[in-house]
């Protein structure tokens, strides 16, 4: 396979909602729940932008999509004592993730729709 090949094969493509804006998976080295994270970001998206845009620094710094039975999915961080790939540690990871607290109950519903979409094959 070539290098080019290679490359647009793990490329995900930007995703667009009904407002225009665009959003991309800011964190490359994990590719595998990348279309979950960009569905996310529409699904918080309304009314207004704020817990979107605060779940795409999450993401960006470090973070992945794990199915949960209560939840539909949990946000897990990864931690990374070096700051490179992730959080350097728990404590900041749960700092930055006081600026949710506001939208505790969207965030909740929004994970579990997530998952019925994902279970009922709507997103791929």
């Amino acid at each position: 396979m070539e290098l080019y090949d290679y490359i647009q094969q793990s490329i995900q493509p930007p995703l667009e909602n009904s407002l225009g804006r665009v959003y991309q998976d800011q964190y490359p080295e994990l590719t595998n729940d990348s279309r979950l994270w960009l569905e996310l970001f529409m699904i918080t998206d309304s009314p207004d932008h704020r817990l979107s845009d605060q779940l795409m620094i999450i993401r960006a710094t470090g973070a992945i999509l794990v199915p949960d039975q209560q939840w539909g999915y949990v946000i897990q961080p990864v931690i990374d004592s070096t700051g490179q790939k992730g959080w350097q540690s728990q404590q900041q990871y749960e700092q930055e993730r006081q600026y949710l607290v506001p939208y505790t109950q969207t965030l909740i519903t929004a994970l579990m729709d997530l998952r019925r979409g994902y279970e009922q094959k709507l997103i791929v």
